[in-house]
């Protein structure tokens, strides 16, 4: 087996096409709706079609998705809206920020932590 096989697959693991560059806001009041602003980054010469945005928090079983969109700028901002409960507890509390497609096979996962004032 050549020796550079397994840095070959490791670095095929680490190039993602798009990757989810920041992520607002950090906190939320309490009975309000989640605005997210994300801004997206392009690592590829070629537009990025059929975007999907998914958001899970996981100690809230919340879950929302974004409608399909096409990345054809270099960056480009979305802005999303998640229905939270009413009765969410103040805390802090981590959501997972999923995009994907089916043409480039684009998976790509943010951690990000939101606290709720």
């Amino acid at each position: 087996m050549n020796k550079y096989i397994p840095y070959a697959i490791c670095a095929l693991f680490l190039f993602s096409v798009a990757n989810i560059d920041s992520v607002r806001p950090f906190y939320m009041n309490q009975g309000d709706e989640l605005d997210l602003y994300l801004n997206i980054e392009k690592n590829v010469d070629y537009d990025i079609d059929n975007i999907r945005l998914a958001v899970y928090i996981p100690d809230l079983d919340v879950y929302g998705v974004s409608n399909r969109f096409d990345l054809e700028d270099d960056r480009q901002a979305k802005t999303m809206f998640v229905d939270m409960p009413r009765d969410v507890e103040p805390g802090t509390y981590l959501m997972r920020i999923f995009m994907t497609n089916d043409d480039d096979h684009l998976r790509t996962v943010k951690h990000w932590w939101l606290d709720v004032y």
